[in-house]
């Protein structure tokens, strides 16, 4: 890994999985790159709020590997923007999202994969948004007891 990624001005990742979170940062330090976007999951902060949050929880399980992954991230000193996103799905034109900030309840259940893409090269594009930030992705109107799709 480390030798893809030296002069890289951002890495993206989508991983839970603790050993490849710590394999990534220790890349991004040993190279100095800083710069990191993760496509993460609700529930790493207990932040997923009522009937939703039961039924995620039902869903999901026990979310402590999930937490654990993301503390590697999240206390690794880089420069990161770590996305919480709901339930993912698919409509093609529907791109948009809501920002929930770091200790805010979770309410919107889903938001689509265009959405995220949106924001993801937003960020992408102007480096300066949300950096150091924990940040909740939802589909605005969605503040339901499950997603649509279940």
């Amino acid at each position: 890994m480390e030798q893809v990624m030296p002069n890289q001005d951002i890495v993206f990742l989508a991983s839970s999985s603790l050993v490849g979170n710590q394999n990534v940062v220790t890349a991004m330090k040993h190279t100095d790159v800083q710069r990191l976007i993760v496509a993460g999951g609700l529930g790493i902060d207990d932040e997923v709020a009522g009937k939703f949050g039961n039924w995620n929880a039902r869903m999901m399980g026990d979310y402590t590997p999930y937490k654990q992954a993301a503390k590697v991230i999240l206390d690794s000193g880089l420069n990161t923007t770590y996305l919480r996103m709901t339930w993912l799905y698919d409509e093609n034109g529907n791109e948009k999202y809501q920002i929930v900030p770091e200790g805010q309840p979770l309410r919107g259940t889903q938001v689509t994969r265009q959405a995220v893409a949106k924001l993801v090269t937003a960020i992408v594009r102007q480096p300066s948004l949300y950096q150091y930030a924990n940040i909740g992705v939802v589909e605005p109107g969605t503040e339901w007891d499950k997603p649509s799709f279940y």
